[in-house]
């Protein structure tokens, strides 16, 4: 026999339908006595079972992906540190724009996968962060997680430059004046793609004909952006990568760091 379970929609719905309960009671009978009763009783204890299923889901969740994770670093002959010291990600951190964006303490640096790919040297991990996210008035946060491939760029030093795929908020910048970096002569680049950087004529130089040409359509970074800093080039993905994704994630990484290291 299948074993019953609890889900987080059927918690929703209980708490739901108690709280038109607790209206009733308020608004036809005036009760306020009955309902804060009802709501202590019943509200809270739905509550808690609600955090309880989701803390349980997301760290059951979190050991497979470590497992899986751990298991195509190794087929991939890559080093795998689950829980990495803190100094290591302070090495990361100079130069990217990604590391910035943080608001609140927390943070999380997880599952460390080192190696070569390709003739570079390779790091990923999953990062996630806190910011904030505004409902009318109200300041709230949002939980943010990317997965992230840095390599060491070889033979060129980049401008340190940041590249996405250009959003509806991106192209309303656009309409009044708020405008990125269109390298020179690709109107196709410059519709699909937001690209930005401190020194933009050495931005302009690195994104030659060759590269524009890469990502122009947009369609090669779904998903997923790109930062240059010096001799490291960043390359991560908008939401974790799934474990049976790993290799493809670094290849297609490797490509991009080839790409920029053209002279």
């Amino acid at each position: 026999m299948a074993k019953s379970k609890v889900t987080k929609r059927d918690v929703l719905i209980a708490a739901a339908i108690v709280l038109a309960l607790v209206a009733y009671e308020l608004v036809y009978k005036k009760n306020s006595i009955r309902s804060f009763l009802i709501i202590a009783a019943i509200v809270i204890p739905l509550a808690a079972i609600y955090v309880f299923i989701e803390l349980k889901i997301r760290g059951r969740g979190a050991r497979k992906r470590k497992a899986a994770l751990k298991k195509n670093a190794v087929l991939m002959g890559f080093s795998f540190n689950e829980d990495p010291d803190e100094s290591l990600f302070s090495s990361l951190l100079p130069g990217f724009v990604l590391f910035t964006l943080r608001e609140g303490v927390w943070y999380e640096f997880i599952n460390y996968m080192e190696g070569e790919a390709g003739g570079h040297d390779v790091v990923v991990f999953d990062y996630g962060y806190m910011i904030e996210k505004y409902h009318g008035d109200t300041v709230g946060y949002k939980r943010v997680v990317n997965t992230i491939c840095i390599l060491n760029q070889n033979s060129r030093h980049l401008p340190s430059f940041q590249l996405r795929s250009k959003g509806m908020k991106d192209k309303l910048r656009d309409k009044v004046g708020l405008h990125d970096i269109d390298p020179r002569n690709d109107s196709e680049f410059a519709k699909h793609c937001w690209l930005t950087g401190e020194d933009e004529e050495a931005v302009r130089e690195l994104f030659g004909p060759a590269v524009t040409q890469a990502f122009r359509d947009g369609s090669a970074l779904r998903d997923i952006a790109i930062e240059g800093a010096g001799n490291r080039l960043m390359y991560y993905h908008i939401g974790h990568i799934p474990p049976e994704g790993l290799t493809d994630f670094i290849f297609r990484a490797g490509e991009v760091s080839r790409l920029f290291n053209q002279p």
